[in-house]
């Protein structure tokens, strides 16, 4: 971001907080969330403020590539190659680079389409939300924080891609049409292949696991056989890509069980190479504390689907599956970490709490029945 001007920038974020406003009234988003983007704008405005043309390489430097991309778009234009569609990440740098040509700050543009995205993910939650979840959110609103948790603001204060992968991965798991799940299915996978695989595949295994039936010990059994599939995916498609087979170490051990329990209690820095982890222990362990919700939401949605495993639904097995399978998958890079799980947790945290107030409903229904 080059000949940068604080007042012109915050002018920019003014107006865009007032389209979000906007698109709240238009979407009927509902309260508290309804006054994020005010959040938003207020965040984005004190980084911009805080660091000035340097906020780019603010807490990932992803930023820069994401402006890059758009630069790159302006001079090579549209391409079809998939390595280039890949790569360059168009499904989010073309609705930028529009936006640029508008006059919008670049890395504004990403992070204006990362709120956007936000916005849409909790459409889709409020849409897809079970009548005894709708009426305990109206009694309750401050649970809808459960969706919205600090990790997922703070991602949307960005210029990356999380929030777009977040919102395909909501849309994908609760829409009941076809064609909405097949065009999120796409910008996933040309986002995140890796994650475009495990969400479609998710299906597929729901559908196997139509045939046993479900119980705590096979869901448990069956998360650990997603895991060490998705660690067979990378392997394969890494020798695929690279032409080179460089094997795979003991797949049943003792370290794939602990990087599959650190996928669902964010602890994945614990179990991967100290060489890529830039960050100290101490500041790693305070970000877990104030993202709570990169750890509360996997591991409340674990218990509550071993809990109830007999009843539980399609749509949950789906997620967990597909979590599972993602998780193994990532776990074999050397970046793995909790950001690139967050794409699942509003799916996660709708599904742990339909499931737990609908078994208290049960319950108060009981003695009214006897």
């Amino acid at each position: 971001m080059t000949d940068f001007n604080l007042l012109i920038y915050t002018l920019q974020v003014v107006f865009c907080v007032a389209t979000l406003l906007s698109l709240v009234r238009l979407l009927s988003i509902p309260q508290p969330v309804s006054s994020f983007p005010l959040l938003w704008g207020l965040g984005v405005a004190l980084i911009a403020w805080r660091f000035g043309n340097e906020q780019q390489i603010f807490y990932s430097s992803d930023q820069v590539q994401m402006v890059n991309n758009i630069l790159t778009f302006e001079r090579d234009g549209f391409s079809l190659h998939p390595e280039v569609l890949l790569g360059r990440r168009d499904m989010i740098t073309i609705p930028a680079w529009v936006l640029w040509k508008a006059g919008m700050y670049p890395l504004l543009t990403v992070k204006f389409l990362q709120a956007v995205s936000l916005l849409l993910t909790i459409t889709a939650l409020a849409r897809a939300l079970p009548p005894v979840v709708r009426l305990a959110l109206k009694k309750q609103p401050l649970l809808w924080l459960l969706f919205v948790g600090p990790s997922l603001v703070f991602n949307s204060l960005l210029a990356l891609r999380d929030q777009v992968l977040v919102a395909g991965v909501t849309w994908f798991y609760t829409s009941s049409k076809l064609q909405t799940r097949a065009v999120w299915l796409l910008v996933i996978t040309f986002l995140r292949p890796h994650l475009g695989v495990a969400v479609l595949l998710s299906l597929v295994f729901v559908q196997g696991a139509a045939v046993w039936r479900v119980s705590p010990i096979r869901v448990a059994v069956m998360t650990f056989v997603n895991f060490i599939f998705g660690v067979l995916l990378y392997t394969v498609g890494d020798a695929i890509t690279t032409r080179r087979f460089s094997g795979v170490a003991s797949l049943f051990s003792q370290e794939r069980t602990l990087r599959l329990l650190a996928a669902f209690s964010s602890l994945n820095f614990l179990v991967v190479d100290s060489s890529t982890v830039d960050q100290s222990f101490s500041t790693l362990l305070l970000a877990r504390i104030v993202f709570y919700d990169t750890w509360l939401i996997p591991l409340v949605f674990a218990g509550v689907i071993l809990v109830f495993a007999q009843t539980a639904s399609p749509m949950q097995l789906r997620v967990l599956f597909g979590f599972s399978l993602f998780a193994g998958i990532s776990s074999e890079t050397d970046f793995v970490s909790s950001r690139q799980l967050t794409p699942f947790f509003p799916i996660m945290a709708l599904a742990s709490l339909a499931t737990l107030v609908g078994a208290r409903v049960k319950r108060s229904q009981v003695p009214s029945e006897s």
